[in-house]
């Protein structure tokens, strides 16, 4: 197999929110706890992070498989109102 099929495709957290449609902040905290690979860390603020491509399409494939199935508004009810949200005292006021 050929060296470039082993070396890593850098890409900058800017372009990989645009490319995935993931937020920045998402990408900078999977970044912060060692999901995706970090190529090149800012030197100071403003300078582009550039991280591996193929780690980050990892963690987006990883958190898709481990969400929940079915109908989100089926899955947990919401919790029983307990105040009045207009005015703050116990129900019924």
């Amino acid at each position: 197999m050929s060296t470039e099929a082993y070396q890593e495709k850098a890409l900058s957290v800017n372009a990989a929110a645009k490319k995935y449609g993931v937020p920045q902040s998402t990408l900078a905290r999977w970044a912060a706890k060692g999901r995706i690979k970090v190529l090149v860390h800012p030197e100071r603020h403003g300078q582009k992070m550039l991280v591996d491509e193929a780690s980050v399409v990892a963690a987006i494939e990883h958190t898709r498989r481990n969400l929940p199935r079915g109908n989100p508004s089926k899955l947990a009810p919401p919790p029983p109102l307990t105040y009045c949200p207009y005015c703050g005292k116990p129900l019924p006021c």
